[in-house]
This record gives structure tokens, sequence and C-alpha cells, in this order.
């Protein structure tokens, strides 16, 4: 996938689905959402999920403290200067 990250407008040069929403995002998105408040919730529920056989969960939504989260997260990386690509930390 090309083009920009529905989150933070980043390049999408490796990519997930979110925990939270059937939306794909970058991988510093992906990363971001492990210190969300409902992060545990959300893996929990999409794993009972496909347990039940359900492999179109559409994750829990994001509550409000997620979404303050997650803008925090993305205004430290601005801040920073930098963007962390994911796992492999690559910086963009």
């Amino acid at each position: 996938m090309t083009g920009a990250c529905p989150r933070c407008a980043g390049a999408m040069a490796s990519f997930s689905t979110s925990w939270f929403e059937p939306v794909e995002v970058c991988g510093a998105c992906r990363d971001d959402e492990r210190h969300a408040p409902n992060y545990p919730r959300a893996r929990a529920e999409e794993e009972a999920a496909v347990r039940r056989g359900d492999y179109n969960f559409p994750g829990i939504g994001l509550a409000p403290a997620d979404v303050a989260a997650l803008a925090a997260a993305r205004a430290r990386r601005a801040t920073a200067g930098t963007r962390t690509g994911g796992a492999d930390g690559e910086t963009q």
C-alpha cells in the first residue's frame, strides 16, 4: 500500500490493521496503540472474535481516552522530528 496514514498522514511504507478499528495504519501509529488505555481490551476482544470464527471483527472502536493517548503520542513524535517506522526501527 502506498499513500498516507489516516492517523498521522505519514508515509505508509509499512502498515497493519489497527487493533481498535478496521483501518490500516502505519507502523508507528500501530506501535502507539500499545500505550492506549483500552489496548488490552482491544486485543482480548479481537482474539475472542477469532476464536469464535469471526475473522471480520471490526474492533472495539476508539474511546475518547484512546483518541487522546494516540494524539499525544503523535505529538511527541512530531516534536521529536522523527517518525519511527515500526518494528524494524526505521526512522522516516
